[in-house]
């Protein structure tokens, strides 16, 4: 079979070409180094700004996070919000059953009451206390407070340093030397907790 001359070039050509020349080769490089560095680029950025809202939630989590700042001592000490930003509402507290076996609710600012546990307390301590040596006695307090417009829910357990000073020819007077924020999260409810932990830390009978 005869071949011309033009053939025989076309299949030369055909043969000889590569794929891609240099410049192809170099351009498609730069293409795909160029496509690397914008992906890498999106996230990076796109992991800056998850772990910025991310530290936005928990800073946002740590301001709502009630803590309350007892103030006075004696028969009466005022609860306040360390946070002047937050406004409480109401309260719960819970005290330990063996001193007092409801709980007290109040309406408007916090404060405690020496008067609400210090009859169960003598009686829970009879024999167990010393004149007007500190010890001091667990409460659960549930509040609700308001925070940028909303009404929140706290629980934590707070310790009540308090005293019994003994009187002649009278009762026994409790006085509560301050109020101190011991835990929150509490993995029981209120007053499993609050029990729990005057079960750990009541002076032993005499």
């Amino acid at each position: 079979m005869a071949m011309n001359a033009g053939d025989g070039d076309a299949g030369a050509n055909k043969r000889s070409r590569a794929p891609f020349n240099l410049g192809e080769v170099i351009g498609l490089t730069g293409v795909v180094i160029a496509g690397l560095g914008l992906f890498f680029s999106y996230v990076s950025h796109e992991r800056d700004r998850q772990a910025a809202d991310q530290a936005e939630r928990l800073r946002a989590q740590v301001q709502s996070v009630l803590v309350l700042r007892g103030e006075g001592e004696g028969s009466r000490i005022r609860l306040a919000p360390a946070n002047p930003d937050q406004i409480i509402q109401n309260q719960t507290f819970y005290f330990p059953s063996a001193i007092r076996g409801d709980a007290v609710r109040i309406t408007g600012s916090g404060h405690l009451d020496a008067d609400w546990f210090a009859a169960g307390l003598k009686r829970a301590l009879h024999g167990a206390y010393d004149n007007g040596a500190e010890h001091e006695m667990p409460v659960v307090a549930l509040t609700n407070f308001l925070e940028d417009g909303e009404v929140r829910t706290d629980q934590a357990l707070y310790q009540i340093g308090f005293t019994i000073h003994l009187r002649l020819l009278q009762s026994a007077e409790v006085r509560m030397e301050g109020v101190a924020l011991s835990r929150r999260g509490l993995a029981a409810g209120p007053q499993a907790a609050v029990n729990t932990a005057w079960a750990a830390q009541a002076p032993a009978r005499r």
